[in-house]
């Protein structure tokens, strides 16, 4: 019996945009059920409306850091090098590189998608946000949904105002807050990606706040079953619209809207789980 769900190819440099692709997509797309579908079962519904995948077979994430490399080493089928511009939509390729070649290598896999969802980190480059937007822009947009995001200033930011915003942290987020003199879940863009020592650093925020639990959220094996990713700190976390529309200042609010706007309509668009 052929599948009929919906393959969204996810990709990103660690297990931090694996964790909040997974959890984003289908965060904007329950929302988008909760309002136009009120006879989708929860809360496993999704699984039989949509499958995430890598780049290679029975694999659920790519990870984009040799996306270039890899695109360099592609053939076309005459035999020759191939070679992709060095512009995208009217400006130089530099950030969009990850976005557009890790799209490419998604158009040319043997096992096409009908989405694909990308993060990066901002890590300090004000360029990178607009070098996403271009390379979305410039999508072919019947072919595949591309839908690219930056965290700002890395992803741990993001996982600090989502997980933190949950009340069996709120002990933890209390001392977190008193340390840093500012609340990291409410202004998570005051958290730094640079240098790791800072004591603003967002992944020492994240530690912080987890405490025991951080490794249980961000360290994965590279055999854990799929539907056992999401982690229980995300998994008591709500998709508050109104939440992330207020974070707009890490590109969180930004990639949530994309979510909901172009991506859940897709998932929702398909067949109904039984």
């Amino acid at each position: 019996m052929r599948d009929t769900r919906l393959r969204v190819g996810i990709a990103g440099e660690d297990s931090a945009h694996r964790l909040l692709i997974r959890w984003l997509a289908d965060g904007a797309t329950r929302h988008r059920l909760h309002s136009t579908h009120a006879t989708w079962p929860e809360p496993d519904g999704l699984d039989d409306a949509r499958i995430f995948v890598g780049l290679e077979p029975d694999t659920d994430f790519f990870d984009t850091s040799d996306a270039t490399a890899r695109v360099r080493a592609l053939a076309v089928p005459s035999g020759r090098p191939f070679y992709r511009s060095r512009r995208l939509g009217g400006a130089p390729m530099e950030d969009a590189a990850v976005f557009s070649d890790t799209l490419l290598l998604f158009q040319w896999a043997k096992q096409p998608v009908d989405a694909l969802i990308v993060l990066a980190d901002a890590d300090a480059d004000p360029g990178r946000r607009d070098a996403a937007e271009r390379a979305m822009a410039v999508a072919t947009p019947d072919a595949i949904v591309a839908i690219f995001g930056v965290c700002g200033p890395i992803a741990e930011a993001w996982l600090v105002a989502l997980v933190g915003a949950g009340a069996a942290y709120r002990p933890r987020r209390t001392q977190l807050k008193a340390q840093l003199r500012f609340d990291p879940v409410t202004e998570p863009d005051r958290l730094t990606g640079q240098p790791r020592t800072a004591a603003h650093h967002a992944k020492r925020a994240l530690a912080f706040l987890l405490d025991e639990s951080y490794d249980e959220v961000l360290r994965y094996p590279a055999d854990t079953p799929p539907q056992a990713v999401t982690a229980p700190a995300l998994a008591a976390a709500r998709f508050d619209v109104a939440q992330l529309s207020s974070l707009d200042g890490t590109g969180l609010a930004q990639f949530s809207g994309v979510l909901l706007a172009r991506y859940a309509p897709a998932v929702t668009s398909g067949p109904q789980p039984r």
